[in-house]
Order: C-alpha cells, then sequence, then structure tokens
C-alpha cells in the first residue's frame, strides 16, 4: 500500500484540530533574476529557476519569515511574523516556477492548542522539517523554539528545556 504525500496543512490540523486550514486566494507574478537583462539565468555555478512576487488580499497574508520545500518537492511550508503557517503547492513550467496554488493558512497554535495573544507571543521567525516529518518553528521576542509533532495529534510543546532560552542565557553558551 502506497502512503500519499503528507502536506504541511494535515499535519498542523492533525496536531490541533479545533482550527482548520483555510484556503487563501494567492496571486503570484514572476520576478526575474536580473530585470535588465531578462534572459540572465545562470550566475556562477547557480542556475536560477524563478522567483515569485506573492500578493493576497486575505489580511494574514504576508511578512512570511521562513519557507521550507518539502520532500516531495512539489509543496511548501511557512510561516510568517504574525504567527500563521502557509501551506503550498508549487507550479512549474519547463522545470522553471511559474505560481502557487491550493495555498491554505492557519495559525500556530501554542501548547494549550489556542493561538498565542498578542505580537510578542506570535512572532515566528525560523521554520525546520525534521526527518521524522514534525516542524520545529523558532519565535522572538517571547524567545521559544516549539516542535509540532507529525501525525501525533498533540499540539506543540516546547522543544527541550536547553531550547528554551532565558534571560540568565548567555551568547557564550553557544
Amino acid at each position: 500500500m502506497v502512503k500519499p504525500p503528507v502536506s504541511l496543512v494535515s499535519l498542523l490540523v492533525a496536531l490541533c484540530p479545533l482550527v482548520a486550514a483555510e484556503p487563501v486566494a494567492v496571486r503570484a507574478t514572476p520576478v526575474p533574476l536580473n530585470p535588465t537583462d531578462l534572459r540572465q539565468r545562470v550566475v556562477g555555478r547557480l542556475e536560477y529557476r524563478g522567483g515569485l512576487q506573492l500578493v493576497s488580499d486575505h489580511p494574514r497574508f504576508g511578512g512570511i519569515s521562513a519557507i521550507r520545500l518539502l520532500p516531495d518537492g512539489e509543496r511548501l511550508a511557512a510561516i510568517t511574523d504574525e504567527g500563521s503557517w502557509l501551506s503550498a503547492r508549487l507550479v512549474l513550467r519547463d522545470g522553471r516556477l511559474v505560481g502557487v496554488r491550493e495555498v491554505e493558512m492557519g495559525p500556530l497554535l501554542g501548547p494549550d492548542g489556542k493561538p498565542p495573544e498578542g505580537k510578542d507571543s506570535r512572532d515566528a521567525e525560523s521554520l525546520e522539517r525534521l526527518k521524522d516529518g514534525s516542524f520545529m518553528v523558532g519565535f522572538e521576542r517571547e524567545h521559544r523554539i516549539l516542535r509540532y509533532p507529525a501525525g501525533t495529534g498533540r499540539c506543540p510543546k516546547l522543544a527541550t528545556k536547553s531550547l528554551s532560552l532565558t534571560k540568565s542565557w548567555r551568547m557564550r553558551n553557544w
């Protein structure tokens, strides 16, 4: 039996089923590598495969802090400064990025299963997908790292005490 690919949407909805994904209309405009030479696609050994400017009228859309390509290479996961997660399917044409579709958003929930109150509590800045499919989300202002476990039906938890930053934490601990 072949398992269907798991998206960030299904992972986060499974974690805290009280908050559902919301479809979001997004307009994508291709961005050239070099606006003065639209044919340029290579810089050194790197080949530019496309860039996009994303715009939406949705009130929570914007302020994207981190983006990760999911292992299937067809979807992205992102987080925002306002404490939302976003998932989208990439649209490729001739191997080049030309748009996104199936865009969905929802609030990043706290360990209590509720969206955090206030900008300081929901300012997500970093995102990493672990090998087990869970996501680590780092927050600034109220410094913490939450782990959103894959397919467990649980809300996020602080990653570990050693990753929870406190006032006594010093840069020399790096």
